[in-house]
């Protein structure tokens, strides 16, 4: 199974003396494939949530965590919700 998406943020950024919160809510698309099985597309709302903490001048570290809903039916389901955990570094 593959599964391929891009989705178009709206980040903010709240200021926290040199530390920053971010908040993006999210509209995409998913496309499921797999083979010997239909494509299946999946528009999807959701909410990310990070934090910029600032190590040094020019180094930070960015946790992230992120959710997604969809009310495409994938497995007899009546939606599906997505879940996204993750580290960035910014240098």
């Amino acid at each position: 199974m593959q599964v391929s998406y891009i989705s178009l943020p709206f980040l903010m950024g709240i200021d926290v003396g040199r530390h920053q919160i971010v908040v993006a809510p999210e509209a995409g698309v998913q496309l499921w494939t797999s083979a010997g099985s239909n494509e299946v597309w999946a528009p999807m709302i959701g909410l990310s949530l990070g934090f910029v903490w600032r190590i040094g001048q020019r180094f930070a570290l960015v946790p992230e965590a992120a959710a997604y809903r969809t009310d495409v039916h994938i497995d007899y389901s009546r939606g599906s919700q997505m879940f996204h955990l993750g580290i960035g570094f910014l240098y």
